[in-house]
């Protein structure tokens, strides 16, 4: 996805100067310069994206919002280039904002592909992105040399197209290469409870801790958790995987399963609403391991 995606963007801004140094824009190399400041959106924009999106939902999801957004802006700018200069100005913002949050939210996925080789994973990841850089300046100085402007952005489309097989090939919750098992990628909220309801205080917690060199379960720290079944933990909620409980939408779950993930968050609200917190703790369930020897060869 990431040579498809990067080839994309060299193709279009290598194009693009020449588009904008001939007819019909005639434009000088500090006009060109002046366009590419549109280039800016992900700086912007991006934080605010992250925010609601990168952070709140799958990976997948992610990606196919920025996907589609690369698809608007580049067929704005492909179809429109030749006669308005809002065509490639259009397509320099969006092209530029998909394609960052595309790259934010791989380079953040990638690294549960492995957890143990996650170097090994971004390098590979890098030098598709780097190969795709290279072959769109080929590919687009010779499209556009022999079709045009217009064939130049219907290949970047294709492009986006492929990378959205390859984004739909892997469900949010699937452990292998392909398919969509192992959930559906939604998330739930288990259960929520306040500092008042802890049974024992920090202080309490600290001195259990160091006299009996053990720590507390989650049973034995809240009194009552507000959401759920008001039981402190999913496996009490289950009563050990032996019931099914309903989740928001009317699904049931007995327990986790390969792939699922936890998520815990803390933080602290003062009356006026702003929030103290330490971000997220998150967990995924991973297929356990046949043999002895599979261990040892992926340590």
């Amino acid at each position: 996805m990431g040579f498809c995606l990067f080839a994309t963007f060299t193709s279009f801004w290598t194009t693009l100067t020449f588009l904008l140094l001939g007819e019909p824009y005639n434009f000088t190399t500090v006009q060109v310069g002046l366009v590419a400041l549109a280039g800016i959106t992900p700086m912007i924009l991006g934080p605010f994206f992250s925010h609601l999106v990168i952070d709140k939902f799958v990976p997948q999801l992610s990606v196919m919002f920025s996907l589609i957004i690369m698809l608007i802006g580049i067929s704005i700018g492909a179809y429109t280039g030749t006669s308005t200069i809002a065509g490639p100005i259009i397509q320099a913002s969006l092209q530029d904002f998909g394609l960052q949050m595309a790259q934010i939210t791989n380079r953040r996925a990638i690294y549960d592909v492995a957890p143990k080789a996650r170097n090994r994973v971004n390098t590979t990841y890098m030098i598709g992105v780097f190969c795709g850089q290279l072959a769109g300046t080929a590919i687009g100085n010779r499209v556009y040399a022999g079709s045009g402007w217009a064939v130049a952005g219907t290949v970047n489309l294709a492009l986006v197209g492929v990378s959205i097989i390859l984004c739909l090939l892997r469900g949010p919750k699937e452990t292998g290469w392909i398919g969509w098992t192992g959930g559906n990628g939604k998330e739930y909220q288990m259960a929520t409870s306040n500092l008042k309801y802890l049974y024992w205080t920090p202080i309490q917690q600290l001195a259990h801790h160091a006299s009996a060199m053990r720590g507390l379960a989650t049973a034995r720290v809240w009194t009552k958790l507000v959401k759920l079944t008001k039981l402190c933990c999913l496996f009490e909620a289950t009563e050990a995987g032996s019931k099914f409980i309903t989740l928001a939408d009317g699904q049931t779950l007995q327990y986790l399963s390969d792939g699922d993930e936890i998520v815990l968050e803390g933080f602290c609200q003062n009356a006026q609403g702003i929030k103290l917190g330490f971000g997220q703790c998150r967990g995924k369930v991973v297929p356990a391991y046949s043999t002895w020897a599979s261990l040892v060869a992926d340590e």
